[in-house]
């Protein structure tokens, strides 16, 4: 490798400088295009001179030092003119494209401005100072990015285009090869000047100093509208923020969250802002922003494709005052609203749409890409988005919308009953066993995903057409029934705070191991005849009860429904299948009456005896399934 001389005169880079800002500032000291000094310094190769957007964002892999000795400055201060250097804070700027084919127009970089860039005219009239007098301010990297859209210095919201012929500040579209920076190969073009080709209406391909637009960005005029303190605090913090010495946590929704998670939840508030425009204006806190951005149009038009739709609304609007009023709703919601209060307010901007939730375009969006955010914003949008939906529907989620701690092995198939109490004792006009049963498939569902009949298998549901039938059958009866109550997500809401809740217990019992170790069991023989003994005889002349294997059966379909937490008619039954058709649906039936006298609570002192000599075994087997994973044969706690 020859040795690496450097130009003859150069600059120092300013404070957050960007490369292309740079380019220009050196060449109109040099009197050459920012083109020749792309190519000079290592930059941009003569063959990529024509497309040098990607090389100016990001920086070709090992020619940093190269750029850096060129231009007689550090590496660290070369690196620091890229928007790479954001790319662990900000999620967009981690996948900047390396040749404009490739990926300039992808969904990740639509949050990064890469072929247009807010400016504020003070910073680009300079300090006052010899070299930024001649050759002005800074092309600030950080214009680039939508979150920031205001001058803490000079108190003013970013401009974006120029004052004369209203095309934006450093567009690539207007008059230029596509991916070519604006008239990057012509020479003498001040740095803070206006670079469009547009005369009169018209385009020139080619064009002298002389030609295009003789505005310049650094004509400072009186702004229409100042940030407020609120709207200066708010880009303070995200400044904070992005920069590589700020805080790498932040409190969202009463969680702490890294700031690349944050900076995700405020792009998936502000594209539904969008999609709801002006109604979302509600959640702007400062009323002289509001009234601003109202008179913006934001909102796409109508077209035939909701692909449009939806990369317009995931676009922030380069225009600051309307994307600062986004920033300032959808912080203001993260900052401040717990999460189902949250989920309230996306419900209420979802149902502007005329199709439902799961279907609208937003919607749509945020399951297909799945971008990382919060914990907290995840639980807000869960019982939106991740509701019921039968096995063949597309909204039925494949994977879950939240994390939870707990596993599938800790659900039953039928909620413990402090668990409904707790959380579904108010509800009523429908069955205390639909509830259950369905509530025990949700939790299910929010954990893994999937679909209501995916839920059933896992939580091992009998595969027969009763099995599937109840599963099936008692869910749609049940969001048929939350439909018509005062408030449709109430069953929802409830779902999810007992998942939050099962997120802060210590100890899960693991009912899947519980289910598995009585799997076709039923109490042994010489258990039972010890539980019979202990039966006492009837104080009156009456007969003594029957106590053969009839009700040996039935006792063990009580204890394997308390032990799993599970509905009785899904309990084994070996003893009853060794019968006859005819005793088959006779022990049947015993056994249901049984059940049902402890569910109306009207059993008789015999049922009473042997339900306290039961809940004694229960509490001798329990321990030692969820310890060894397997039923002691004959142990009793009377041995």
């Amino acid at each position: 490798m020859g040795i690496i001389r450097p130009l003859g005169r150069s600059l120092t880079p300013l404070p957050d400088e960007s490369a292309a800002g740079f380019l220009m500032r050196l060449s109109c000291r040099l009197e050459t295009s920012p083109a020749e000094i792309a190519i000079a310094t290592g930059l941009v190769t003569p063959a990529r001179a024509r497309n040098p957007l990607p090389q100016v964002l990001r920086p070709p892999d090992g020619v940093i030092e190269l750029f850096a000795r060129r231009i007689r400055s550090t590496e660290e201060e070369s690196a620091g003119m890229f928007l790479t250097t954001f790319a662990e804070r900000y999620p967009p700027a981690s996948n900047l494209p390396r040749t404009y084919r490739t990926s300039m127009g992808s969904r990740h970089n639509r949050w990064l401005f890469l072929n247009a860039s807010r400016f504020c005219p003070v910073c680009l009239a300079g300090d006052g100072s010899p070299v930024q007098r001649a050759f002005g301010g800074a092309w600030k990297r950080t214009w680039r990015l939508p979150p920031v859209f205001a001058c803490l210095v000079h108190h003013r919201y970013l401009a974006h285009e120029c004052p004369a012929c209203h095309v934006s500040a450093l567009s690539t579209n207007p008059g230029t090869v596509r991916g070519s920076l604006p008239r990057w190969r012509d020479s003498g073009i001040h740095p803070a000047r206006c670079r469009s080709t547009n005369e009169e209406g018209g385009v020139r391909r080619r064009s002298t100093p002389e030609m295009g637009c003789p505005a310049r960005f650094d004509q400072v005029s009186p702004p229409s509208i100042v940030p407020s303190v609120h709207m200066e605090q708010l880009q303070d913090r995200l400044l904070a923020l992005l920069s590589p010495d700020g805080p790498d946590f932040v409190d969202i929704l009463g969680r702490i969250t890294p700031v690349a998670h944050y900076f995700s939840d405020l792009r998936v508030l502000c594209h539904l802002f969008r999609t709801s425009w002006p109604a979302c204006l509600e959640f702007v806190p400062d009323r002289q922003l509001k009234e601003a951005a109202a008179v913006c149009e934001l909102a796409a038009g109508d077209s035939p494709r909701s692909s449009t739709l939806r990369i317009v609304h995931d676009s922030p609007p380069l225009a600051a005052i309307p994307c600062a009023a986004l920033l300032a709703g959808a912080d203001s919601l993260l900052r401040s609203s717990r999460p189902r209060e949250l989920g309230t307010y996306v419900k209420e901007l979802l149902s502007l749409d005329p199709r439902r939730p799961g279907k609208a375009d937003w919607s749509r969006d945020f399951l297909e890409t799945r971008p990382a955010c919060s914990d907290g914003l995840l639980r807000a949008l869960a019982p939106v988005l991740q509701t019921y939906a039968r096995s063949r529907l597309p909204r039925a989620v494949k994977k879950p919308i939240r994390k939870v701690s707990y596993r599938v092995d800790n659900i039953p198939q039928f909620l413990q009953c402090d668990w409904y109490e707790n959380f579904f004792g108010g509800m009523d006009g429908i069955a205390v066993s639909a509830i259950r049963r369905t509530a025990a498939l949700r939790l299910c569902q929010i954990a893994v995903g999937g679909s209501l009949h995916n839920a059933a298998s896992m939580l091992d549901f009998p595969l027969t057409a009763e099995g599937k039938h109840r599963a099936a059958d008692g869910a749609k009866r049940v969001h048929q029934w939350a439909r018509q109550r005062p408030d449709p997500g109430e069953f929802e809401e409830a779902v999810h705070s007992l998942a939050d809740y099962l997120d802060q217990c210590d100890s899960l019992i693991d009912y899947r191991r519980r289910r598995n170790a009585l799997r076709n069991w039923c109490i042994p023989e010489n258990v039972w005849r010890e539980i019979a003994s202990r039966i006492p005889e009837p104080e009156n002349a009456g007969h003594r009860p029957e106590l053969g294997e009839r009700k040996r059966q039935t006792a063990s379909i009580v204890v394997w429904a308390r032990l799993s937490e599970g509905e009785h008619v899904f309990a084994p039954h070996p003893i009853r299948d060794r019968q006859d058709p005819k005793n088959r649906n006779a022990w049947r039936l015993s056994d249901y009456a049984f059940w049902a006298r402890i569910e109306q609570g009207n059993t008789r002192q015999v049922d009473d005896q042997l339900l306290a000599l039961l809940d004694q075994y229960i509490a001798h087997l329990a321990p030692i399934i969820d310890l060894e994973g397997e039923v002691p044969k004959g142990s009793s706690p009377w041995s």
